[in-house]
């Protein structure tokens, strides 16, 4: 993993862990040691890099470099609870990043994947947000 990636890694969780308290977070990079408890709301949560994900934007090795990639996350709300709960906390996740400048993270528009889908206990809602972090290498 790059230093690139690490820091803007850093800033995207920092942003998470103090602005997302509604539900607890299962952070896909964690070793997956979170069990949900029945009936439980959560957030499964990740941040990939794009593949071609470094960008000069200079001449030489003095000029910057940008990072691109991916903000996941996969809002699960019991089904018991609604699917209006559903759409309400994807709102939240989304205003949380979209549009939004933190720590040399620069995040642009985003993506709802689909209308809230039941699977299993849970209403599934899948929002991607794509970012940018430059730096100097």
């Amino acid at each position: 993993m790059s230093t690139a990636f690490t820091d803007a890694l850093t800033a995207i969780y920092s942003r998470l862990n103090a602005n997302w308290l509604t539900t607890p977070i299962d952070k896909k990079d964690n070793a997956r040691n979170f069990t949900p408890a029945e009936g439980t709301d959560y957030l499964l949560f990740d941040v990939y890099p794009a593949v071609d994900n470094l960008s000069s934007l200079g001449p030489g090795t003095t000029g910057r470099s940008r990072l691109q990639g991916i903000i996941y996350g996969e809002v699960r709300v019991a089904t018991n609870t609604g699917i209006a709960t559903a759409y309400s906390l994807s709102d939240e996740f989304a205003t949380l990043f979209k549009n939004q400048c933190f720590s040399g993270v620069r995040v642009r528009g985003l993506s709802f994947d689909k209308r809230p889908e039941i699977n299993g206990n849970w209403y599934i809602s899948i929002i991607t947000l794509p970012f940018e972090y430059d730096y100097i290498p």
